[in-house]
């Protein structure tokens, strides 16, 4: 039995320690500042007002630097508490989930210490409060409070209750919630939110020294056969189809992209420093016809963009950097000037340089693929290599007013098997480039020569039996 008495000793010892242990987590006082507000219900708790945030009505702020606020609340008509803003700048947004935070803090304000026989005022900085609070509750209390100077060991600001001269200590969280400014509530959501890209129908950008890009959502309906399903269309700085897939993951995705950092200033009266003078402009409309438009000047330290939204007299700052603004029109639109399918033709016509002319017939249809040249037989692969040259040209950039060029020394017409007609020119322009006549209208961009010595070097082939140099 003597063996086990140090067993049973030190048991003794440590459920003695164990008892002192909890006994002292259960009655050794919690620092308030550490518990959510409305949440400390501890006996110990020192409460420098002690109801609830549903009972907050109204807080009316004054600040040492001049500003007032008055924060109401109210519940609405599914009994959600709200917080509503009174008289402040129309063109700014704040946040009110934030702002109805606040009631949980001045329903239930507890402090870390009472500070007792607190009668100079000049010592805790209440000569000259930094803040006023005066608060109203439903049961018709109103309460002011002045915050004063900060604790000199760093533990957190001495408030007092103006009804009864009590001086308190509050902690760290508790002064950073009561001390938010106008500034601290503004919301830096800048527009939107959208789920995707569809939701915009249309977006303008206004480009220092050049021509805006201008693309629209297009709600033509395309034949079921077409190889394409267009979503939207440019109209400046051409008329043009745009790739639905390039527009949305250059252009549009990034856009609704666009997200606040931080607030830099407002009503700013040097928009130069920013590069928000004579600067790129975004504007845009969604599905719900809404407007926004966008002011992006110059890269900020942190990779971000300077940004102003119309109507609203701040500086932003972006999360990230505004990618787009670089983009060419050139590189979301379709390529190819012309884009048919073989089983959409029937004919083409090709006028030559000399006037000569060629004819190329083709049915094509399923596994069915029957072609003609100049009412001769001609193998399939010439006749589709033929073809793939005639609608291979891509657009290599707009026409401008310093280009010149005449009549078209390359003719194509062709005739589509539902009747429509269309006709491509190819007049030059120099030694490099030609014109894109479609139909007859005053071209809009130019193609590169080689496409068209490449369309002059298969006809040649033809002439002279040989086989046309495959595309691919």
């Amino acid at each position: 039995m003597r063996q086990f008495k140090p067993v049973i000793i030190t048991a003794i010892v440590f459920i003695v320690l164990a008892g002192a242990v909890f006994v002292a987590s259960k009655f050794m006082p919690k620092t308030p500042d550490e518990l959510p507000p409305g949440l400390n219900t501890d006996s110990n708790s020192i409460y420098i007002i002690n109801k609830t945030a549903n009972a907050v009505e109204s807080i009316n702020v004054k600040t040492d630097f001049g500003e007032e606020f008055t924060i109401d609340y109210y519940s609405d008509q599914n009994g959600v508490r709200k917080a509503k803003l009174r008289n402040a700048e129309p063109r700014f947004k704040y946040n009110l989930d934030e702002m109805d935070t606040l009631t949980g803090y001045v329903g239930i304000l507890a402090a870390i210490e009472e500070i007792p026989d607190a009668n100079d005022d000049k010592q805790f900085g209440f000569d000259k409060p930094r803040r006023r609070l005066s608060i109203k509750y439903s049961d018709g209390e109103k309460i002011n409070l002045l915050l004063g100077a900060d604790s000199p060991i760093g533990a957190g600001m001495y408030i007092k209750r103006a009804d009864t001269n009590k001086v308190y200590l509050i902690g760290g969280s508790t002064t950073e919630m009561l001390m938010k400014t106008l500034k601290d509530y503004r919301d830096l959501i800048l527009f939107g939110p959208y789920n995707s890209a569809s939701d915009i129908i249309n977006v303008t950008i206004d480009r220092p020294d050049e021509e805006p890009i201008k693309i629209e959502y297009s709600d033509e309906k395309k034949d079921d056969e077409s190889p394409i399903a267009v979503q939207y269309k440019l109209t400046s700085p051409v008329n043009a189809e745009i790739s639905n897939d390039i527009v949305t993951e250059k252009l549009l995705d990034k856009l609704i992209a666009i997200k606040a950092k931080a607030l830099i200033e407002d009503y700013p009266k040097d928009l130069k420093k920013y590069g928000l003078k004579d600067a790129f402009h975004i504007e845009f409309a969604d599905i719900n016809d809404k407007k926004t438009g966008l002011t992006i000047g110059d890269r900020t330290e942190n990779g971000g963009r300077y940004l102003m939204v119309d109507d609203v007299p701040s500086v932003f700052e972006t999360e990230e950097d505004v990618t787009f603004l670089d983009l060419k029109y050139t590189d979301i639109i379709m390529k190819l000037i012309w884009i048919y399918k073989s089983d959409e033709v029937s004919e083409i016509v090709y006028t030559l340089p000399g006037g000569v002319t060629h004819t190329l017939k083709m049915n094509v249809s399923g596994d069915t693929y029957n072609a003609s040249y100049d009412g001769g037989n001609i193998s399939r692969e010439n006749a589709n290599n033929l073809f793939l040259y005639t609608i291979r040209f891509t657009l290599q950039g707009a026409i401008d007013s310093s280009m010149q060029y005449g009549a078209p020394e390359y003719s194509i017409k062709m005739t589509l098997k539902n009747g429509n007609v269309t006709t491509l020119g190819l007049a030059r322009i120099n030694e490099r480039q030609y014109a894109a006549i479609i139909d007859g209208k005053p071209a809009q961009y130019y193609v590169n020569v080689t496409e068209v010595d490449e369309l002059a070097d298969a006809f040649k082939a033809l002439q002279e039996g040989r086989d046309i140099t495959p595309m691919f």
